[in-house]
């Protein structure tokens, strides 16, 4: 029997831009009630949260995300993670994130993503990345 933090791992590790089957994928590993949250929005219910995943999904001309790495139970776990997101017009972008997944009975129920939205914009800029450092050096 695969672990629902497997399984969620497997999920995805299948998000894409050229298929929408992740999110069917995630239905049953969801609690209906799910609240989720990332530095640009928040909703409360599984159909939202799918709807978050698609939108963002049918925006991309490349979506993937790479699994760094995990650390938990099924209970509750981490996982880092790297993204690459070619919108249909536009740079690419490159992040790294954190995701924090807290489940009850069986299905995850609360899943909070951090990540750098200024490190996202900075990574669609030639040498934005420096830039950002070379910005933020004073208040280091």
């Amino acid at each position: 029997m695969t672990s629902l933090r497997d399984a969620v791992l497997t999920a995805f590790a299948q998000i894409s831009a050229n298929d929408l089957a992740f999110v069917d994928a995630l239905r049953p590993l969801y609690a209906d009630d799910v609240h989720f949250e990332d530095p640009v929005q928040k909703v409360e219910t599984f159909d939202d949260f799918a709807g978050v995943n698609v939108r963002l999904a049918r925006r991309a001309k490349e979506l993937s995300f790479e699994v760094l790495r995990v650390v938990g139970d099924d209970n509750e776990f981490f996982v880092t993670w790297h993204m690459r997101l070619r919108p249909k017009v536009g740079p690419l972008f490159e992040l790294d994130g954190v995701s924090h997944l807290r489940a009850e009975n069986g299905r995850v129920k609360w899943h909070r993503d951090y990540w750098d939205i200024a490190a996202l914009f900075a990574s669609a800029v030639p040498g934005g990345q420096r830039i950002l450092r070379t910005l933020l050096k004073p208040l280091a």
